[in-house]
């Protein structure tokens, strides 16, 4: 895998992928992180898709395992392909060299000034590129942060299991997902009344957990600093 990414690392992303923002038209905002927002869109056939907008530098554009934007890429792809029910498809990529997105910091009640100088002199950096990185991602129902007050204890260990499961799944590819927390934990609605782990039968109480947030994940054949 590294040798590969590394060959590809100076052929431009828009040389590869096919998308374009013309193809989805924005429905509204689902989420917001530190560097990056996800919409709901849809194409012109009305297929609804979670869309992740990302503020990335112009070195960054170019491909390579260094690079976190790389690497939820190769993971996505990697992982999806093995183990679909627990992880999101990515339909598409792109990069955007002209790109307008604005990542509003204010709705998560972060400013500047709470970083120190160096952190601050990047995100000013980051966010003032005209680059951006567009990914087109499967979409889930809800997060575990959405309803985690509501369920009773069964349902709460249930869900847990599969937590746990996915991160066997992980760490059985040599992957480490290092941003675990209730709204990267996805919940997608299923009439399967059980799910296989290990030969036993676990509930799944209406819900399949698929990961989220693939922007953290490190592996040992990543470019590491």
């Amino acid at each position: 895998y590294k040798k590969k990414y590394l060959e590809l690392k100076n052929i431009d992303a828009n040389d590869q992928h096919g998308g374009s923002n013309d193809n989805y038209k924005i429905i509204k905002e689902i989420g917001i992180g530190m560097t990056g927002t996800v919409y709901l869109v849809k194409d012109k056939l009305n297929n609804k898709y979670a869309m992740k907008i990302e503020k990335i530098l112009k070195n960054q554009s170019k491909e390579s395992l260094k690079y976190d934007l790389w690497r939820e890429i190769e993971f996505s792809n990697t992982i999806h392909k093995k183990y679909p029910k627990h992880f999101m498809k990515m339909y598409d990529n792109w990069i955007d060299k002209k790109c307008e997105h604005i990542q509003d910091w204010e709705k998560q009640g972060l400013k500047l000034e709470l970083f120190d100088k160096s952190t601050q002199n990047y995100y000013k950096k980051l966010f003032n590129s005209p680059y951006c990185s567009i990914k087109i991602y499967s979409l889930i129902d809800l997060t575990l942060k959405d309803i985690y007050e509501q369920i009773n204890d069964n349902q709460y260990y249930d869900i847990f299991i599969q937590c746990l499961y996915i991160m066997y799944l992980c760490h059985k590819l040599g992957y480490l997902h290092r941003d675990w927390k209730m709204d990267n934990i996805g919940l997608v609605k299923t009439t399967e009344e059980y799910i296989n782990i290990f030969d036993t039968k676990i509930k799944t109480h209406g819900y399949l957990v698929v990961l989220l947030d693939y922007g953290g994940i490190i592996h040992e054949k990543y470019i590491l600093s």
